[in-house]
């Protein structure tokens, strides 16, 4: 149960005691009693939210929050283009932020697949939407996973302090998520994190290049006109696991299952498609 004021915090006054203090934890491992759903919610219409959390306790949920309204499409479409029967399998919501966020819901199969939330797309620290009048949240893109939770259609207007509602607009109900692989899931992950805004070190100015006498480094030499991923890396063991050598997803040698790196779908700031290795 959630607190109708736009806090989104447990309703503490509806919740179990532990040591004398009301605690949501419990349910982090166990599904609430039928006798409890009925002293939450019955007869509370508008009083009391609903949440839904994630993890093992609700069959391996995982939901992916995108907090940015104008990154929902672009998210979407990128899926899309990289995994187009994937979209099918997602419950979508949208949230109550103006305009509309969306949290995709799915089951991932698979032991201990689903996490803690990771943050996957954030805003850089010099970004003036962190700064008043805005006072954005820094992350964009992130999983609600184990131990976390999110607000579900069904609370009431007054759980948010837009006082809009979440809604149900695509995909599978609520009632009937559907379950993706282990792939898909970092296929999920992977394009999230293509919209990351933070800077990191490899951002920094590099240094002076050295020049043939065409113009070009012996590296970009080798990058534009050396043997191709596969060329490369087949030989020593890396499989490709869905896509092609050109745009796809690929695993290391001795890994028996899941995604190492992809070649080809993450593009550098000229727009030439890169090797991106996950670890």
């Amino acid at each position: 149960p959630i607190t109708a004021d736009g806090s989104k915090k447990p309703d503490m006054d509806r919740l179990p005691l532990v040591d004398g203090k009301p605690v949501w934890f419990p349910f982090q491992s166990r599904l609430p009693t039928d006798g409890e759903l009925v002293d939450w919610f019955d007869g509370q219409d508008g009083e009391v939210g609903i949440a839904i959390l994630g993890g093992l306790v609700s069959g391996n949920l995982e939901i992916i929050d995108i907090d940015e309204a104008e990154l929902v499409e672009p998210y979407l479409d990128k899926i899309r283009e990289v995994s187009p029967e994937l979209l099918a399998n997602l419950t979508m919501v949208s949230t109550p932020r103006s305009p509309s966020g969306m949290h995709l819901y799915y089951r991932v199969a698979g032991e201990e697949a689903v996490s803690t939330g990771h943050k996957l797309a954030g805003r850089d620290k010099d970004d003036p939407k962190l700064k008043h009048p805005y006072k954005r949240s820094p992350v964009l893109i992130e999983t609600r996973g184990e131990a976390n939770y999110v607000l579900a259609p069904g609370c009431p207007g007054r759980c948010h302090i837009t006082g809009k509602l979440y809604r149900h607009i695509n995909g599978p109900q609520l009632v009937d998520i559907q379950s993706v692989t282990l792939i898909q899931q970092q296929t999920l992950h992977m394009v999230a994190k293509f919209f990351d805004r933070r800077k990191k070190a490899a951002d920094k100015p590099a240094p002076r290049k050295i020049t043939s006498a065409q113009g070009r480094s012996p590296i970009d030499h080798f990058d534009q006109d050396g043997p191709s991923w596969m060329e490369i890396l087949a030989p020593h063991g890396w499989e490709l696991v869905s896509g092609t050598w050109e745009q796809g997803q690929i695993k290391r040698p001795g890994k028996d299952t899941g995604v190492s790196a992809t070649v080809g779908i993450v593009k550098g700031a000229d727009g030439s498609p890169l090797f991106h290795n996950f670890s």
